[in-house]
């Protein structure tokens, strides 16, 4: 009985170390030596992703799961430079993660600020949804702070829109819009 109770609460000190979900089933399935699967996240992001699709048109705009592919093939690229992995533990995402893919999107794909932020907070929600399905302890986008950058857009010329305006084009939803 000892050896158990003994077993029980070094299991019980490693998922506290490791700041892991304590219950009493999977100290009993770690004690048993039944593995339990991490959640991955671009596991989570497809499954995101299959659910937005479906309600295209619906609830969502068919740019909207445009804009939460590119990111996860983003996030996909980052994971497979920066750790040479296919994919890894949501649990594995950390401030240093979301710092690294911001600065990657903004080095590696030459994406602007404004559109770098909007990658990654895309990208947020992913982790949002594994925070409140109880997949992670923590937010690990609590500590970052970042702000959209104000652009300064300059109005066309009468030159530049007379030219669109007589510009031939090929589509007739092009040439309507």
């Amino acid at each position: 009985m000892d050896t158990i109770r003994a077993n029980i609460y070094r299991i019980h000190d490693h998922l506290v170390n490791k700041q892991e979900l304590i219950s009493t089933d999977k100290i009993k399935r770690i004690h048993q030596g039944k593995t339990i699967k991490p959640k991955m996240l671009l596991e989570i992001f497809q499954n995101h992703n299959d659910k937005i699709e479906r309600l295209v048109g619906k609830e969502f705009a068919p740019g909207t799961i445009e804009r939460y592919k590119t990111a996860k093939k983003h996030v996909t690229d980052y994971i497979e430079l920066k750790y040479k992995l296919t994919d890894i533990p949501v649990k594995d995402v950390d401030h240093k993660f979301i710092t690294g893919l911001e600065y990657y999107l903004k080095t590696g794909r030459n994406c602007a600020h404004n559109t770098a932020i909007k990658y990654v907070v895309n990208f947020k929600k992913m982790i949002r949804i594994a925070f409140m399905n109880d997949w992670i302890v923590k937010d690990s986008f609590i500590p970052w702070k970042v702000k959209l950058k104000i652009v300064d857009r300059e109005f066309l010329t009468e030159g530049e829109i007379q030219i669109i305006v007589e510009k031939d084009l090929h589509t007739e939803r092009l040439d309507h819009v």
